[in-house]
């Protein structure tokens, strides 16, 4: 499991420096969220999947994801992995950012798209410097949250000057897959009356044809995919203030038994105490 050096966490920002002597792939599984995360790889033998993109990385890179983006990391052999990881809600940037201009790195770009920044596209500032900071700050709560704010701000200013930069591929569009266009398909009309069925009838593919590809391609069956988008949208609604019953209806569940079975089974609590425990964790 993870060796866990340096860890600070609240709903809304989360940020670890993992080292894993010995990694094992069964300790990484593909995962989705509900805020944004900067991750940057310091060593190891890794590629990353983000949905149907595989990057093989290099020390000083960074991934950007946003939310509803699944991704894991992929074990390439048992080299020693350590890795620093920011998770941040857009809220946080009220303050300094209402109009969300630092997360155009994130929002500008297809799906799956462009994750991925150099250590050469941050001419004279060093990244990794600023993670280094915040583990190296002090453990106190309020210190250490002043911390990572204050270094996740700066890292923002630097991805947002780094992707004015960076020459996205025009030609990406025509060059997509059959898997792409389909993942696009699926998260395009995630909340409405999809099933797998329609999805094959829409691309002139079968549904066992349709389920190979995606499970090749996310690790999960095209139904377990679409069921974990709608469970992460609903949670970050309830998160966000909607009732249970609210979230379910705009995240595409038709009967409110079925989306409870499903979110308990999920994140092992009601969607009404995820809502009360979010509550508490306001007050």
């Amino acid at each position: 499991m993870s060796k866990y050096r340096n860890v600070y966490e609240t709903p809304e920002l989360f940020f670890h420096h993992a080292i894993d002597e010995t990694p094992v792939q069964s300790d990484f599984q593909m995962h989705i969220h509900i805020h944004y995360e900067i991750y940057f790889f310091v060593s190891g033998s890794v590629h990353y999947l983000v949905e149907n993109s595989e990057y093989a990385l290099k020390p000083g890179n960074i991934l950007l994801m946003r939310p509803m983006e699944y991704h894991m990391a992929k074990m390439m052999n048992d080299d020693r992995y350590e890795r620093y990881c920011v998770i941040f809600s857009e809220e946080l940037l009220d303050p300094i950012d209402p109009q969300r201009r630092l997360l155009l790195p994130f929002h500008s770009r297809p799906l799956e798209k462009a994750n991925i920044f150099s250590p050469s596209e941050f001419p004279g500032v060093d990244p990794l410097e600023l993670f280094k900071s915040i583990a190296e700050a002090d453990s106190a709560p309020e210190t250490k949250r002043t911390a990572v704010l204050a270094n996740l701000y700066a890292l923002l200013w630097e991805l947002s000057k780094a992707y004015e930069n960076k020459k996205i591929d025009k030609k990406s569009k025509s060059a997509d897959s059959l898997t792409d266009q389909i993942l696009r398909y699926m998260n395009k009309h995630l909340f409405d009356d999809i099933t797998i069925e329609s999805i094959s009838e829409h691309f002139y593919i079968s549904a066992s044809y349709l389920h190979r590809l995606i499970k090749n391609a996310v690790g999960a069956s095209a139904w377990k995919y679409i069921l974990y988008k709608r469970l992460s949208a609903a949670q970050g609604e309830i998160q966000n203030g909607s009732t249970a019953t609210d979230a379910c209806r705009k995240c595409g569940f038709k009967d409110y038994s079925a989306f409870y079975r499903a979110y308990v089974k999920r994140y092992g609590v009601s969607p009404a105490g995820d809502s009360a425990r979010t509550n508490q964790n306001k007050g």
